[in-house]
């Protein structure tokens, strides 16, 4: 709950709120998927990201990058790893 009032605060939101921008659209999924990392909703994490890449701005996908790895760390994929790799040797 904290980070979504420091997001709501920041001079960032804003600013960019304002103008009308791909920046801007693409900050509204960021904000999505910010929300979805607070309730734990993996595909809205993914939706909301590619969305943003997609449609708004492809700078963006440097940003999603952080989503990513918290999709990758919450989902199975570690503990999928973690059995190939022991089970392998």
């Amino acid at each position: 709950l904290c980070a979504l009032y420091l997001l709501a605060a920041s001079s960032g939101m804003f600013v960019s709120s304002t103008s009308f921008l791909p920046g801007t659209f693409s900050m509204y999924c960021f904000t999505l998927a910010g929300a979805g990392v607070l309730l734990g909703r993996r595909g809205m994490v993914i939706s909301a990201c590619a969305t943003a890449v997609i449609l708004g701005w492809s700078v963006t996908a440097i940003a999603a990058v952080p989503y990513a790895l918290w999709v990758l760390a919450t989902g199975d994929f570690i503990h999928s790893v973690s059995v190939a790799t022991f089970s392998a040797s």
